[in-house]
């Protein structure tokens, strides 16, 4: 049932039983000042700690937990230090090869004449030309800066996750109670029917009907019940684990679901987002990382170099004349270059460039997403906040009255069973939609937090 036709039919109620009330309104005094207790802690918003059950925990110290005990978070930042340690490992250049032994050692059987032993050591000093290494080390660390910028785009994702369930759990709690109390209302309405019966001032058939609708709606409590209890553990996957692979131990969310209103401009919130944003801030690193990849890929387009340094030592031979030599030592130098026929294909630039464009493009796709989206739960805050004005009028008080009157008038012999019936389903229709505008409400706000990536919500 809408909104609109819940408030016109509480208010037709109100007219209906107005002569009611107004006729024992002395009679009622006393019942009027404990409906009014009622009608205060009815209206609240607030979830506290139960009495008996889990400990509480409040929003703000939910969200440090999850921030810091978060296995996906954790997961994160172990690839973080992944990222900061392949600096070191960009910084790692080719290591110079050591070559040495004996080049020739003479074993044909001419007696003495052989030709002289000879030995050889040699180093190769690969050299990277073009800056290679420097653009290595670059492209390291702009990975490391975009794991760190995207390990904040998680966190704040987390966050909106955990703010979102957490309205869920406060709207299903006040649900649950709300629902405790309409049951409580049919139970009473039923004892009263029994006890007319007996006086025989009802038939049976008001008794059972009265039952039968408190059993109905025993299984809106049983579902709410099972609704409340589930929004709950979903709090639980969001802190990890007791370290033993079972979820950490249960709690009692607490907190306010009546979050004040709040004023924007589009304008602001925009410059905001764009600069608090950090999924924003990751898509600019990955931009940042194209370029630098780009430079990497020219420098690795210079062909490969490599110095060798070589010693030759020859042994004396005592062999005939034109076997006979001195011992003696040589030096060389040579160098070795690449021949690079790789660079008749540009594709590896190609790529690059497509990377740069494409990265780009993902970024401003994220700003117009940004700003659409920030319009579009602007709007639907306006409409939310549209919704919950509704019910800061008299439209709850006037749906308790409705309900009192329609209780204490059946319970002194007048009215009828169907009207105190109308009249629960009434006001437990008008404090669910209650309670759902106040969700939503604190949904749409946490949306527009999400959206700037400036949390600023208090639960």
């Amino acid at each position: 049932m809408s909104a609109p036709v819940v408030i016109s039919l509480v208010r037709a109620l109100a007219v209906v039983l107005a002569l009611s009330i107004a006729c024992e309104a002395s009679a009622q005094t006393g019942a009027s000042a404990a409906a009014s207790a009622v009608r205060t802690s009815s209206r609240a918003t607030r979830v506290t700690e139960p009495t008996g059950g889990p400990p509480g925990l409040p929003y703000a110290e939910y969200l440090g937990r999850v921030g810091e005990t978060n296995l996906g978070m954790l997961a994160g930042r172990a690839g973080v230090d992944q990222a900061e340690a392949r600096i070191d490992v960009a910084r790692v250049f080719p290591s110079p090869r050591l070559t040495g032994g004996l080049i020739g050692v003479d074993v044909s059987a001419n007696g003495d004449d052989r030709a002289a032993t000879l030995t050889s050591l040699q180093i190769d000093v690969p050299i990277e030309l073009g800056g290679r290494l420097d653009r290595r080390v670059d492209v390291a660390s702009a990975d490391h800066r975009v794991a760190s910028a995207t390990l904040e785009a998680s966190l704040a994702t987390l966050r909106a996750d955990a703010a979102s369930r957490w309205i869920d759990a406060l709207s299903a709690e006040l649900v649950l109670e709300r629902r405790r109390r309409t049951l409580e209302g049919l139970r009473r309405l039923v004892e009263v029917n029994e006890t007319r019966f007996a006086a025989g001032a009802i038939g049976e058939i008001s008794v059972v009907q009265s039952r039968v609708e408190a059993q109905r709606y025993q299984s809106q409590v049983l579902g709410a019940d099972g609704e409340a209890r589930a929004t709950a553990t979903a709090l639980l996957a969001l802190l990890g684990d007791d370290g033993a692979g079972e979820p950490v131990a249960p709690f009692s969310p607490t907190g306010d679901l009546d979050v004040p209103e709040r004023t924007f401009d589009e304008a602001a919130l925009y410059a905001r987002a764009l600069a608090n944003r950090a999924d924003l801030a990751a898509a600019e690193e990955v931009s940042r990382a194209a370029l630098v990849r780009r430079a990497l890929v020219h420098a690795q387009r210079w062909p490969e170099l490599t110095v060798s340094l070589n010693w030759t030592h020859s042994f004396q031979n005592y062999g005939s004349f034109s076997y006979a030599q001195p011992e003696y030592d040589t030096v060389g130098v040579l160098a070795s270059i690449e021949l690079p026929t790789r660079l008749l294909f540009d594709g590896d630039l190609r790529e690059a460039e497509a990377r740069i464009d494409q990265s780009e493009l993902e970024a401003r796709a994220l700003r117009l997403r940004i700003h659409v989206e920030l319009r579009s739960a602007l709007r639907r805050y306006e409409a939310a906040r549209a919704r919950l004005v509704l019910y800061e009028g008299a439209i709850l008080d006037d749906a308790e009255r409705v309900l009192d009157a329609a209780r204490t008038t059946y319970e002194r012999g007048g009215g009828s069973l169907l009207e105190v019936l109308l009249a629960e389903r009434t006001a437990d229709e008008v404090f669910l939609d209650y309670y759902d505008a106040l969700a939503q409400h604190a949904h749409v706000l946490a949306d527009i937090d999400r959206l700037t990536g400036d949390p600023t919500l208090s639960l």
